[in-house]
């Protein structure tokens, strides 16, 4: 643009720059997938369950370009008995419109994880939309049983950005977009002893603990069984105040003021239901 009058010089604008539409969207599906139980024996990518689905729409409007995504942001329902994201979930997957498709190694924290995707990974054409379906499977190890993880990609503070070639995100979208809630199921196999000495006197009383654990060490809080104690080695007698038979609480039971009469080694057995 120019400007001109008598007497005086030319002077010119700098260069206004016309910004691509901003205007693209998260919203959801329709349905998202029905709540369940996580086995925590599922971590492999192969064994991975759908948790969430949104779709990602450019509304066409001016630019012609497409919407090209690049950073994705999820976070956590807070609530109650609320899962770490970064203690639970062990990796992730995504399907766009039922394909796979590449990420980057999500970064998980406690309350949210981004991923990124490769400039041509997940492109939403002009107009158009695209069906985003996020899988996940555990950690094996540091599960806590029956913890909820339930998704959402928010409103306000939603973390999405597109290349800036094409068209970008709306600052707010109309609404966020909730997952139904699932949960960490820890099924037991064996016992453990979790915490038990490894000298004692001659009648010198202490303590064990037992807990009922997966394949992987994750604590069943759901086990409620007796559990026996008995004498594995030894040619003492042991003394178990509280009885042999003690009864799980949150998968763990602790046997108090145990004492063996003999200075020798000696170990310990103890069963359930379990073996």
């Amino acid at each position: 643009i120019a400007a001109t009058s008598i007497g005086f010089f030319q002077v010119e604008t700098p260069t206004i720059q016309v910004l691509n539409d901003t205007t693209s969207i998260v919203t959801s599906t329709g349905t998202q997938p029905i709540g369940i139980a996580i086995s925590s024996l599922k971590t492999y990518p192969a064994e991975a369950v759908e948790v969430l689905r949104f779709r990602i729409q450019d509304f066409g409007e001016t630019d012609g370009l497409p919407t090209i995504v690049r950073n994705i942001k999820i976070s956590r329902v807070e609530q109650a008995d609320a899962a770490s994201l970064t203690k639970a979930i062990g990796g992730v997957l995504v399907k766009v419109n039922g394909n796979p498709i590449g990420i980057s190694q999500p970064d998980i924290k406690t309350g949210y994880m981004t991923f990124i995707f490769s400039n041509e990974g997940l492109v939403v054409l002009d107009g158009g939309y695209a069906d985003v379906s996020l899988f996940v499977y555990l950690n094996e190890t540091g599960l806590t049983d029956n913890q909820k993880l339930q998704l959402k990609i928010d409103a306000v503070n939603h973390g999405l950005t597109a290349d800036p070639t094409g068209s970008d995100f709306k600052k707010i979208f109309p609404l966020q977009v909730i997952s139904n809630i699932f949960w960490i199921d820890i099924a037991a196999t064996q016992l453990k002893f979790s915490s038990i000495p490894t000298r004692v006197g001659v009648l010198q009383p202490f303590n064990l603990t037992l807990n009922s654990v997966d394949l992987n060490g994750n604590i069943d809080k759901d086990f409620s069984e007796l559990v026996n104690l008995s004498l594995l080695t030894g040619n003492g007698a042991l003394t178990v105040p509280s009885g042999s038979s003690v009864q799980m609480t949150n998968g763990a039971c602790t046997y108090s003021l145990l004492t063996y009469n003999v200075p020798e080694k000696f170990s310990l057995q103890a069963g359930s239901s379990l073996g």
